[in-house]
């Protein structure tokens, strides 16, 4: 016990009662501030023979506008150790001492406290009792029961008038209690007339109307007060309640007498608790009092009242507050004595407070779920508010209600789909309970990262899309008997944040019901003198439900509407006047309804019945701007096009039109395939060129002296041709042009390709839909060769699984007849879809006339071949209009993954040779040892060979390369990034360190290099002194053979576990490409790589060794996939299956995540460079 402590547990003490029946003479234990009743140290007669009574008559009053914790200990005159015995709930109180439990409900309560005060007497004892030999009862001090006994007493009474005041929405709480304060100090100075009213003017009447009161005190009153005028009037009668002289009143204050000042035996107070940890533990109690009035007004919001799912949460996590808020007392209540009393040291308080803050019930979590609900159900409450006039039917049981009306057939609901998701943060603070103390060492808690739904951008997005579309749907089938709109929740974790459900005759239809939007304008197709030809254009968002269409038309200035219905987009309305106005507008028709009608289009004019011919065609005016590439029959002419370089090439062909619709096709094919002919193809039909014209245009930029055996295409290119309305297609259309696969550069060439359609894919201005993945092949192609399987299988490897009913096979080179190609396909199992022939669906197209001789001698074949291009076009551009378009992020995932595998398969192959290097390594030093053990045991040296792993500089050019200065590691051996400041952004680098590198070193020293790093053994001669002196050196210890050979079974096991972190990243981008991928990578198959090099071998083409040196290096990796795939150890089993080796795949993953300084170092150390 330190000397302070020990000059304060000797000091008497001045304490409130708080309600506590004290008396002189009465002994107390200041461990615990507990009364020992039934205990005294002198007999009745003589305690009462000396007692000395001063009258002390005193009254005051005081506002308090506060309600913590602090401001009420303050207003009782609560030291600190009895405040800490009080928070802990050691002191049970009464009286006026109630005052300090009753708490606010919620923040939303404006509270003003006025405190009334009167002391009538002072009793105490004198010399005479306090003297050792005036004790009559001596075994009290050895019983160490007490450590005080009470010697004097101030009697009076206190009361509290507790005014609360609610505010309204429009009010703050600050305003409110301003006039609660102004009212309460008027108290004392309010009248009462003879009939025992209160007077009080209109204003003052109105202002306490919604006051409510509530009184604690030490008086006896026959009501307790309720109103404003009810408090002035016990207010007022405070005085006379504690009798004539006094009697009724009660110990207000006592003072305590040190027992060992009377006779050392005593026990005493042997340390007093710091008065930084009560505050610490009052803050902790404070914050939990806060939270439950939060919590109130939580559970008071319309959304919680409305969802049980957000008020169940709310109530679980406020009463988890109060079992930790339990939890935390009992602990103070059992540590507090045990300080005081010197069984505990302080600390322990400490550490209590500390693993308060380090809990899941640490202020800042709290905090943060608290301001996630509010959150939470603001966002819900707006949802509400703009669906105010729909009813809400918060459960499935809920909605199965509404099919009790017979007349209803259709139930379509906006449906809170992740009200009753999981919060984890909740669960963690039930398992913390249940599971730990708080007064247990244990780590920092860590709350698990997960978005809530309604911070997800997409949900976001998504759910105002959502609601102003299903609010326009019920008001556009508002009335409808057979049709009800409803709000519900119920947990879909496919449609996370927001789904519309669609219910038919009490069954679940879809989940994914999307209400078809206000469409776009419908598009004039074509005229004529009775007719015109509309495209319509349905909005994105419920396209998929759409099943008709009703069209409106009218003569211009005319009111009435005529309509007609159709099941197809492109309609003709027929039976028109001749050379007059119409408007049209149309609705698309679903199974629950109808959407907003489409704004009306501007009046357009029919035909006159002997039109002029029109010869101002937009193919003449972009000829007089084109570029003459050659002049024959028909001349050719290049498009004027506008080039943007944003890291890929797109062209522009006319002036954007934002208000048509777009559609993307992505066009993929071998080299020799007709891609390029087919886009410029595409070009001259959409711009309307017809046989007989005098020319042609091409679209595409073709690379110049380029060997046939190579791609035309030498980088992805993007053309958008903007809409016109001369065009033969209703929409904008953006062609996508790739490098052809498979040409005589090999595999490697096929790699970058794929990391070209990558780049394109992922870059800002890039494309973010695709409408149409066209597969591009030749028509002849019966039978396919193995490099031919290749590339199909390479080209869709690409793509993500959603994208296989958008996939539109082009057929090149057709004759008219059922192309052969058909057959390899289906053979070849090609994902797309199939027409009623169990054909893929496909569109024959022969270009051979594009560019051919149409002068009338001729015509035959040319132009029949050009006449069924154009009925292709025709019905290919279609097909293209009905498809829906497909987002690009599962097929980014994919190109993702299959980078991050490429980048592991990159960094195993040196790490393996690494690994059975260290293993011959160790045999061959083990045996060195073995042989040599006397010229070891007499501390002799000698020398013995091993092989090593020897870096060495290998020129690259064409790419960019990431190595590792540190490591001398190639850890990306294609990166995106030539700029050493944008390394951190490198596929290989996660959180600033690269996860490929030996020594996962940080991101800073990996530079684009114009190297690679490739790996030789040689053969090194070593000594047993410097093997010795190296290990020693590392440990800091004396080495023998023994730990010698151990240090070496660690290097080993060190490259095993960065090899196995490898393979489990390998592991997992597998098992996700299997998951979304379209196709699997055709280079993971180890026989269908054999198959191709024998290919390579028997044909012998031109490069073909280089190509086999690409495919042999393509196989390592494949049997590398093999064995990751199939489960087979990467390294010899026979060393790992030693018993004082083993060690578990898990724990060595785990042992090289951690970053283990000296397993990646070591490792390292493996990867020497040499000049």
């Amino acid at each position: 016990m330190s000397d302070r402590s020990s000059h304060e547990g000797s000091m008497p003490v001045e304490i409130p009662a708080l309600g506590r029946p004290f008396s002189l003479g009465a002994l107390y234990n200041c461990h615990d501030d507990q009364l020992i009743p039934g205990v005294t140290l002198w007999d009745v007669e003589a305690l009462n023979k000396d007692v000395v009574v001063q009258s002390q008559e005193n009254t005051s009053f005081e506002i308090i506008a506060s309600d913590s914790l602090s401001d009420k200990s303050s207003a009782m005159n609560i030291s600190a150790s009895l405040k800490a015995s009080f928070l802990s709930g050691l002191v049970d109180v009464g009286g006026s001492a109630t005052y300090l439990n009753d708490t606010k409900t919620s923040k939303h309560q404006a509270r003003v406290t006025l405190k009334y005060s009167r002391t009538t007497r002072f009793e105490h004892l004198t010399m005479n009792q306090l003297g050792i030999q005036n004790v009559t009862y001596h075994d009290v001090f050895e019983k160490g029961t007490a450590t005080h006994v009470v010697t004097g007493i101030l009697y009076g009474a206190k009361a509290f008038l507790v005014f609360d005041s609610e505010r309204s929405s429009s009010e703050k709480t600050q305003d409110i209690s301003g006039s609660l304060r102004v009212m309460v100090k008027k108290i004392p100075s309010f009248s009462i007339d003879g009939e025992g009213a209160v007077k009080l003017n209109e204003n003052e009447r109105e202002i306490v109307s919604n006051f409510n009161c509530r009184f604690h005190g030490d008086f006896a009153l026959d009501k307790n007060p309720v109103t404003f005028e009810d408090a002035i009037k016990v207010y007022a009668s405070l005085p006379t309640l504690l009798g004539e002289n006094g009697e009724k009143a009660v110990p207000m204050k006592v003072w305590l007498y040190p027992l060992s000042k009377l006779d050392t035996r005593a026990a005493r107070v042997s340390q007093q608790i710091n008065e930084k940890l009560i505050l610490g533990a009052e803050e902790i109690l404070q914050q939990m009092a806060e939270v439950d009035m939060q919590c109130n007004d939580l559970l008071r919001h319309p959304a919680a009242v409305t969802f049980p799912d957000i008020k169940n949460k709310i109530s679980k996590f406020r009463d988890l507050c109060q079992q930790f808020t339990i939890t935390f007392q009992k602990q103070l209540a059992k540590a507090l004595p045990a300080i005081r009393r010197g069984k505990l040291q302080e600390t322990v308080l400490a550490e209590i407070l500390l693993r308060c803050q380090q809990s899941p019930f640490g202020k800042v979590h709290i905090e943060e779920f608290l301001s996630r609900k509010q959150e939470e159900i603001n966002i819900v409450g707006s949802y509400m508010s703009c669906l105010a006039n729909i009813p809400t039917f918060p459960s499935e049981e809920d909605v199965n209600q509404v099919f009790f009306d017979p007349m209803v057939e259709f139930v379509i609901g906006f449906n809170f789909t992740s009200l009753k998701e999981e919060d984890l943060y909740v669960s963690d603070l039930s398992h913390w309970l249940q599971t730990d103390t708080l007064i247990s060492a244990g780590k920092v808690y860590e709350k698990k990262e997960v978005t809530p739904w309604f911070k997800d951008k997409d949900v976001q997005i998504k759910g105002r899309k959502y609601v102003r579309t299903f609010k326009e749907f019920a008001h556009n089938n508002e009335g409808k008997i057979h049709s009800r709109f409803i709000v519900s929740s119920t947990l879909d974790l496919q449609n996370r944040g927001f789904s519309i459900y669609l219910y038919a005759s009490d069954e679940l239809v879809s989940k994914v019901f999307e209400p078809p939007a206000k469409p776009n304008l419908p598009i004039i197709s074509s005229k004529a003198h009775d007719s015109i030809e509309l495209t319509l254009n349905p909005a994105d968002f419920g396209k998929g439900f759409i099943e008709s269409y009703i069209v409106e038309y009218r003569e211009a200035g005319q009111n009435s509407w005529s309509s007609l219905r159709t099941g197809s987009n492109v309609v003709r309305v027929t039976g028109l006047k001749p050379n007059t106005k119409y408007q049209f507008q149309y609705r698309a028709v679903c199974k629950a309804g109808v959407s907003a009608v489409s704004d009306v289009t501007k009046e357009e004019p029919t035909l006159p019945t002997n039109p002029t011919k029109d010869i101002n065609k937009i193919k003449m005016n972009l000829l007089g701007s084109s570029t003459l590439l050659r002049e024959t029959k028909p001349s050719v002419y290049q498009l004027p096009s506008q080039f943007s370089n944003k890291g890929y090439r797109k062209y522009h062909l006319g002036q954007k039109n934002p208000g048509k619709p777009k559609k993307v096709a992505l066009l993929v094919g071998a080299t020799g395939s007709g891609k390029t002919t087919l886009i410029n193809g595409m070009a001259n039909y959409i711009l309307g060129v017809d046989w007989e014209d005098d020319f042609r245009f091409k679209l595409v930029h073709e690379v110049t002296n380029q060997s046939e055996a190579h791609s035309q295409t030498s980088e992805v290119t993007a053309y958008v041709i903007h809409h016109h309305e001369e065009y033969r297609i209703p929409y904008s259309l953006t062609l996508i042009d790739t490098p052809g696969f498979g040409d005589t550069r090999g595999i490697e060439q096929d790699k970058k390709i794929t990391a070209a359609i990558d780049r394109f894919f992922s870059s800002n201005h890039g494309i973010d839909q695709i409408d149409a993945v066209c597969f591009v092949v030749q028509s002849s192609l019966a039978r396919l060769t193995h490099s031919q399987k290749y590339i199909f299988n390479a080209v869709f490897s690409i793509f993500g699984k959603d994208i296989k009913d958008n996939i539109m096979v082009l057929v090149n080179f057709s004759d008219g007849e059922r192309p052969p190609v058909l057959d390899a396909i289906k053979t070849a199992e090609v994902p797309c879809p199939l027409d009623l022939n169990g054909d893929p669906v496909h569109f024959k197209f022969n270009n051979s006339a594009l560019f051919a001789d149409n002068q009338p001698s001729n015509y035959s074949f040319n132009q029949m071949f050009w006449a069924m291009g154009a009925s292709s076009m025709n019905t290919f551009f279609q097909s293209m209009n009905q498809k829906e378009a497909k987002s690009l992020r599962l097929t980014k995932e994919v190109l993702q993954e299959r980078k991050h595998l490429e980048i592991c398969l990159q960094a195993l192959q040196p790490q393996i040779k690494a690994g059975l290097l260290k293993l011959e390594e160790l045999r061959k030093t083990e045996l060195a040892l073995q042989q040599n053990k006397d010229l070891m045991n007499a501390n002799k040296d000698f020398e013995y060979e091993v092989e090593i792993n020897v870096s060495v500089k290998e020129e690259v050019n064409g790419y960019f390369i990431t190595n590792c200065a540190k490591c001398h590691f190639t850890c990306h051996g294609n990166c995106a990034y030539d700029d050493d400041k944008d390394k951190i952004h490198c596929s290989a680098i996660t959180n600033g360190y690269c996860t490929m590198c030996p020594g996962k070193c940080v991101w800073s020293v990996h530079h684009n290099q114009a190297y690679k790093f490739s790996y030789t053994t040689i053969k090194e001669k070593k000594t047993y002194a410097e093997l010795k002196a190296k290990y020693e050196e590392a440990s800091g210890e004396i080495m023998n053979a023994e730990k010698i050979f151990q240090k070496l079974e660690d290097d080993y096991c060190n490259v095993q576990a960065v090899v196995l972190v490898l393979i489990d990243k390998s592991s997992q981008s597998l098992k996700r490409l299997e998951e979304i991928a379209l196709r699997p990578n055709p280079l993971t198959a180890t026989e269908y790589i054999d198959l191709m090099i024998q290919s390579e071998e028997q044909e012998a083409k031109p490069g073909f060794q280089e190509r086999i040196q690409s495919l042999k290096a393509v196989r390592e990796d494949a049997e590398i996939i093999r064995k990751i795939s199939s489960g087979e150890e990467l390294l010899p089993e026979q060393y790992l299956q030693e018993p004082k080796t083993v060690k578990k795949k898990g724990k060595l993953i785990q042992y090289i995540k951690g970053k283990s300084l000296s397993a990646i170092d070591t490792v390292s150390s493996f990867f020497s460079f040499s000049d």
